[in-house]
């Protein structure tokens, strides 16, 4: 609507030859001239900064914090938004998939934001290019300038709990009670002294109160091991194998 308002008024000024007209087209392009200088304004001397936490799963969403610099030393920066450059044979190694938006950054002064991030797969994702976007003062015009920052990610396999999985973890912790006598350290029974019994296997508060020598059995205690098998290539199962067992 400003554009066209300023196209009708420069025809109206042209066909007429109206000093008030060709005065209010100064006026109306001026505006849009300063549009143009005030985004540029806001977009120089800014910094960004991305930082990942260290240890990130497929499949899971973590929180990425993103931090902007204003180094000016005069001016602030207004209506800042942050996006990721995809690159078009890679649509989905974006780190920021939602824009982030700083509406006022004070000089010499950085401003920071919590986003979440999710990778959906397994590997080194590198994201080397951000665009800062500004419409600043009247959004006119929309100005952008891009960073090249260097931002890696290792993104570990996804850990997603297995229903059977977790069940089998009753029996993998480690050394467990049985039911059945054995050597262990953990009471089984109280039954009389034989004289094949260690001495040292003596209740003898069990003793006082039954009037002969009691003994304790302990019960067996059974290690459960597992085999783990990583599958550096779990895509690739051997087509031979009628029943998939190429993979793990």
């Amino acid at each position: 609507m400003y554009f066209a308002a300023t196209l009708l008024v420069a025809l109206a000024a042209l066909n007429t030859g109206n000093n008030l007209l060709f005065l209010i087209l100064a006026c109306l392009i001026s505006v849009i001239l300063m549009s143009g200088i005030l985004s540029s304004i806001s977009l120089a001397g800014l910094q960004l900064k991305i930082e990942l936490p260290e240890h990130i799963f497929a499949g899971q969403t973590v929180r990425a914090s993103v931090e902007m610099i204003n180094e000016k030393l005069t001016v602030p920066s207004f209506a800042l938004r942050v996006e990721a450059v995809v690159p078009k044979a890679a649509p989905a190694a974006a780190m920021l998939e939602t824009p982030l938006f700083f509406p006022y950054l004070p000089r010499q002064q950085s401003m920071k934001q919590s986003v979440p991030v999710t990778f959906l797969r397994r590997g080194l994702h590198v994201q080397d290019s951000f665009r800062i976007v500004t419409r600043f003062p009247f959004g006119f015009l929309q100005k952008s300038r891009r960073i090249t920052l260097n931002s890696e990610a290792l993104v570990y396999p996804s850990v997603d709990a297995d229903h059977d999985l977790l069940e089998s973890f009753l029996g993998i912790e480690g050394s467990l009670e049985s039911y059945s006598k054995g050597r262990g350290q953990d009471l089984h029974s109280i039954r009389e002294y034989v004289p094949t019994d260690s001495v040292s296997h003596v209740h003898w508060k069990a003793s006082a109160r039954a009037g002969s020598l009691m003994v304790r059995e302990f019960a067996r205690e059974d290690d459960f091991r597992i085999l783990l098998v990583l599958d550096p290539h779990p895509g690739e199962s051997n087509s031979t194998d009628p029943a998939g067992a190429g993979s793990v």
